[in-house]
């Protein structure tokens, strides 16, 4: 071989040696931290029956109406709604009355995430009761 290529082969090696000294360092590296979520440790979860209580949503379902009222520009003292909560579901209810002009207005409520959310509102609805995957059947009688 020429001397060249030797340098090269040389350089070749050193710089693999090199590579593989840093690669072991950053393993042996994030083997030694203190870090308590590693995956070697189980972290014990709370076990889900079917007899454990849901939590409490984070807000009511009068706190996400008004917000929905708020965010569509809607003069709440002069909306008029009635809440219906569904007993087959408790997680669902509906609001239904006029708005602040006078039109018919509805809006479904549903607990996602932890929340009371609007799934649904409008003066009209297409057919009755509206298709919403999940709904009870006692929220639209």
């Amino acid at each position: 071989m020429k001397p060249i290529m030797r340098k090269k082969w040389g350089i070749v090696i050193v710089m693999s040696l090199i590579l593989m000294l840093m690669s072991l360092t950053l393993i042996i590296g994030c083997s030694d931290s203190d870090d308590t979520t590693q995956p070697s440790e189980e972290v014990e979860k709370p076990q889900e029956t079917e007899d454990a209580e849901p939590s409490e949503p984070s807000n009511t379902p009068d706190e996400a109406v008004d917000a929905y009222l708020d965010k569509e520009g809607m003069d709440e003292s002069k909306v008029e709604l009635t809440e219906k909560l569904s007993e087959e579901d408790p997680t669902w209810a509906i609001y239904t009355g006029t708005d602040d002009v006078g039109d018919s207005l509805t809006i479904i409520l549903h607990v996602e995430d932890g929340e009371w959310t609007v799934v649904e509102a409008g003066s009209s609805f297409p057919e009755w009761p509206p298709d919403i995957p999940g709904a009870p059947d006692d929220l639209f009688e």
